[in-house]
């Protein structure tokens, strides 16, 4: 059963010409990383955060687990969301599909198909022909429970994983109802707010940023809190790779925005 691609051509173009300049658009790290926290806004603001971390990938990288948030379907606390796909349709061929199904997980087709932090990152995959896994988190009744979870999906990882936490960083504004700092250097501020959540979870500091997140408009932060529990339990170094929003990025001055940060872990 095929993962269709639904943002093809509008989030991200559907050749495979205008594709390659953006998969390559980003800089090579000096070293190789393997676990991440992504942004998966439209390809024109996060490709160049996504093809860091692909052009920095160690050889003996063969496949890539997604966890994204749900931004169409509402899902419980603690749910986590797997698929029956096989593949999934790109612009350079299927990509393989690998089960994620686990003893905790719920098998929910259509919250894959529709969840564009799930397709964002599905061009440089199937660009470098490797494999994929999906699963979908949104909201996490505990530590407890954040622990519990990452056990689990720890067993679907190994030294041939790469693993990418989909998440763009502070929606802010009147248009995601979010302006604790008014319209005076709100940027700089969200900004330093956000470089705090990443730096905390670079270090694996996640049950500091766990006392926050509901009230964070981060959306992806159940699944990077994920991926710094991973990364601490895999003794990885983490680091803050990269920083922008949307003004800076499409020259604009609207007082909404939206913020992305990459961390990286080697």
């Amino acid at each position: 059963m095929e993962r269709k691609s639904v943002f093809s051509g509008s989030w991200y173009p559907s050749s495979q010409e205008q594709l390659d300049r953006i998969v390559e658009s980003g800089s090579r790290l000096d070293v190789p990383v393997r676990f991440a926290v992504l942004p998966h806004a439209g390809l024109y603001y996060s490709g160049p955060f996504i093809s860091c971390f692909f052009r920095s990938l160690p050889p003996s990288v063969r496949r890539v687990l997604i966890i994204s948030p749900s931004h169409y379907y509402a899902l419980d606390d603690d749910m986590l969301v797997t698929s029956g796909f096989d593949c999934a349709g790109t612009a350079y061929g299927n990509v393989p599909v690998f089960s994620t199904a686990l003893d905790c997980t719920l098998r929910a087709d259509d919250v894959i198909q529709r969840e564009h932090g799930i397709e964002m990152f599905l061009p440089f995959i199937g660009k470098r022909q490797l494999s994929a896994g999906f699963l979908v988190i949104s909201r996490l009744s505990s530590p407890d429970a954040l622990r519990c979870i990452a056990d689990a999906a720890d067993s679907l990882i190994d030294e041939g994983t790469a693993v990418i936490a989909s998440s763009d960083f502070t929606h802010y504004g009147s248009r995601f109802g979010f302006s604790p700092y008014g319209r005076n250097n709100a940027e700089e501020r969200v900004e330093e707010h956000d470089l705090r959540l990443a730096d905390l979870l670079a270090s694996g500091d996640w049950k500091a940023v766990f006392e926050e997140h509901r009230k964070t408009t981060v959306c992806g932060i159940v699944p990077a809190m994920i991926v710094s529990a991973l990364a601490l339990r895999h003794r990885l170094t983490g680091f803050a790779a990269d920083y922008g929003n949307s003004n800076r990025i499409s020259g604009a001055a609207d007082e909404s925005f939206v913020s992305y940060a990459s961390v990286m872990w080697r």
